[in-house]
């Protein structure tokens, strides 16, 4: 049986999950050069500007598929509770980490959100942060109207459609399980530096 909440603190969850996401990645941002977010921890791995990249091309669908949600007039009026949809509760489950950084299941990427390793990291890095600023924005105006009652279309296919609460809690679940694997690279880069002989030796 899918969750339901008080819609308010579904909401004001997934907003205090949000800013969370933008302080890890600015202090990330802040406190390396951008050239160790090119590094690929190995070659079967994504570097830290690809997992960036890769949550920017999901914002790229979802950002616009919500705002012209929210543009529909007249758009239904706030409920007290939000019961959330079966698949979006299961795809949001899939999604979140569990304590102390776990995925529940490892997943391939779909081919068009597969990011290129040649990346400008500044413009990625003002990407996210200006999409997260944006999905932020967005969260606080669907307080509102009726998160259950509006539907967004997903990525994979437009014959499925999520409750827009359950599109929240999926993209931030999604972004909080990358964050994970972004914050497991860079100690992998440090090992990496402390072991690699200086040039010339």
């Amino acid at each position: 049986m899918p969750p339901t909440y008080v819609t308010s603190d579904f909401l004001s969850q997934r907003i205090r999950e949000t800013e969370k996401i933008i302080r890890e990645v600015l202090l990330l941002a802040d406190s390396h050069a951008p050239g160790d977010f090119l590094v690929q921890p190995d070659p079967a791995s994504w570097s830290a500007a690809q997992v960036i990249e890769h949550l920017n091309s999901y914002n790229r669908y979802y950002l616009p598929a919500i705002r012209h949600a929210l543009e529909k007039k007249p758009l239904p009026v706030t409920r007290e509770r939000y019961h959330a949809g079966w698949l979006g509760a299961y795809f949001a489950a899939l999604m979140m980490p569990q304590p102390g950084g776990r995925v529940k299941k490892k997943m391939q990427s779909p081919r068009d959100h597969r990011p290129a390793p040649a990346l400008d990291v500044v413009k990625v890095l003002e990407e996210f942060k200006s999409g997260q600023e944006l999905l932020l924005a967005y969260m606080r105006e669907s307080a509102k109207t009726d998160i259950g009652a509006i539907r967004i279309p997903v990525s994979i296919s437009p014959l499925i459609r999520l409750k827009l609460g359950d599109t929240f809690h999926f993209l931030v679940a999604h972004q909080l399980r990358h964050l994970e694997q972004v914050k497991r690279i860079f100690p992998i880069l440090m090992s990496l530096k402390l072991v690699t002989p200086p040039s010339g030796k």
